[in-house]
């Protein structure tokens, strides 16, 4: 099953639908995320109209501000090779890196000042934090207080998940506040 989704907005009394852009994770194979709604400072009302999905959003939400995206996990059989070109991906990751002003220390690390609800909406994954791992299914719901998390699609369909990432201050190295 392809998901297709459409993005209703309701402002002013009206409602926009569209469709979400869908952008291609390069350092991951498969994998894409269709890119809903983020905000890079807190929500202001009334809308000014503007649509903050349409550029390119940082991956992770900037302090204030917010994501709200559905990823695409692909099955076990669509997966390119595990080795990965490192050039590309150092390039792209210092793309992103000028771009938004931040440092990736590890493109596979999930860890951020955020706290982000996660529901799975089709397929099945693997949700692994540190040496524990969990199985999700359909109407599981993943609650992360900022942890390295690494996601994985080990079955035969595409696993999709919606999710919501709210920034967080964190206090120390190790807590979220």
């Amino acid at each position: 099953m392809e998901l297709k989704p459409r993005r209703i907005v309701i402002a002013d009394g009206r409602t926009t639908v569209s469709r979400p852009r869908r952008v291609d994770i390069a350092t991951q194979p498969g994998t894409s995320y269709f890119e809903l709604w983020s905000a890079t400072d807190v929500p202001r009302l009334p809308h000014d109209g503007s649509d903050p999905a349409a550029a390119r959003g940082p991956l992770r939400p900037l302090r204030g501000g917010n994501v709200f995206r559905i990823a695409r996990l692909p099955p076990v059989n669509e997966l390119g090779s595990v080795e990965d070109d490192p050039d590309q991906v150092e390039r792209i990751v210092g793309e992103y890196e000028s771009a938004f002003d931040v440092t990736i220390e590890d493109p596979e690390d999930h860890a951020s000042d955020a706290v982000i609800y996660t529901v799975v909406l089709a397929g099945e994954a693997v949700v692994t934090i540190g040496d524990e791992s969990v199985r999700v299914r359909p109407g599981d719901t993943v609650v992360n207080l900022g942890d390295d998390t690494h996601w994985h699609n080990r079955g035969p369909e595409p696993c999709y998940l919606a999710s919501v990432a709210i920034a967080a201050t964190r206090t120390s190295d190790d807590k979220l506040r």
